[in-house]
């Protein structure tokens, strides 16, 4: 058991730094690949390697920022489950954002928040994004390991349900899991 230890979690690393209780699901499909179903077997689209590069990045941004807003922004986050919508400015920044779903926490949704505003690698991606292109980040907060990989199993099912709602939904690009 780890305690009073921040753990980042990224693709085939956990690392640990010590501050609060504190981890980011960052997984290796940080962008939610289009699935499209039929009768006989499910079809699934994956990204390409610099995609998946650039998400890796993303990834790493929004881990720093969500260590920096505990150290220097003074937020306090509890253990939980925020998604942050957004869109991206002229800047390509961060802009418009909405907490789609909450951890319940005001100091943990407010710190995921503050993360995600500072994001800044959106410029750097592959492809250029469509005007008004949604992105929702997924963050789990959690205390030590065993607690992560229960949230972890909870916001890939949230996931699965969003994603099978259909309509604009699949047009969401997902960081995280």
């Amino acid at each position: 058991m780890i305690t009073m230890k921040t753990l980042i979690k990224t693709p085939a690393v956990l690392a640990p730094i010590a501050l609060a209780p504190l981890t980011l699901a960052l997984g290796a499909a940080a962008v939610t690949p289009a699935i499209a179903g039929s009768a006989q077997e499910d079809i699934v689209v994956s990204p390409s390697g610099a995609m998946q590069e650039w998400r890796a990045d993303v990834g790493r941004d929004l881990g720093r920022n969500l260590v920096l807003a505990e150290r220097w922004a003074k937020h306090n986050p509890d253990s939980g489950i925020v998604q942050v919508r957004f869109t991206l400015d002229a800047d390509g920044r961060p802009s418009d954002m909405t907490t789609y779903r909450s951890s319940g926490s005001v100091a943990t949704d407010r710190a995921a928040r503050w993360a995600v505003r500072r994001l800044s690698q959106f410029d750097e991606a592959p492809t250029q994004f469509a005007a008004g292109q949604v992105f929702q980040a997924n963050i789990i907060f959690a205390e030590n390991t065993a607690q992560h990989d229960k949230l972890e199993q909870k916001l890939a099912y949230l996931e699965r349900t969003r994603l099978a709602r259909g309509g604009g939904e699949r047009g969401v690009i997902a960081l995280g899991r």
